[in-house]
């Protein structure tokens, strides 16, 4: 095996392994994000505002966790086109 051969082995390991865990990640998020929602509307006395506050960063975390993983696979897609530049 040459060494672009491993080179291109160990970013698609890295890109899975990438990929797997922040498909974890949001599994518990969304998971943690029904919990929430279900209390807030068991719980007659937390305010509206908490209410939209806990809300508006869910839907923050939802955004940034996004761009995050599109820069990441990004990041892995120039190293793939990087190493197969002759």
């Amino acid at each position: 095996m040459d060494s672009k051969m491993i080179t291109q082995h160990l970013i698609y390991a890295n890109r899975n392994f990438f990929n797997n865990y922040f498909a974890a990640i949001s599994l518990f998020q969304e998971r943690s994000e029904r919990t929430a929602n279900m209390m807030f509307d068991q719980a007659a006395w937390i305010p509206v505002e908490g209410k939209r506050a806990v809300n508006d960063w869910m839907a923050i975390w939802k955004k940034g966790a996004e761009t995050f993983r599109v820069a990441v696979n990004e990041g892995f897609q120039r190293m793939e086109t990087l190493i197969d530049e002759p």
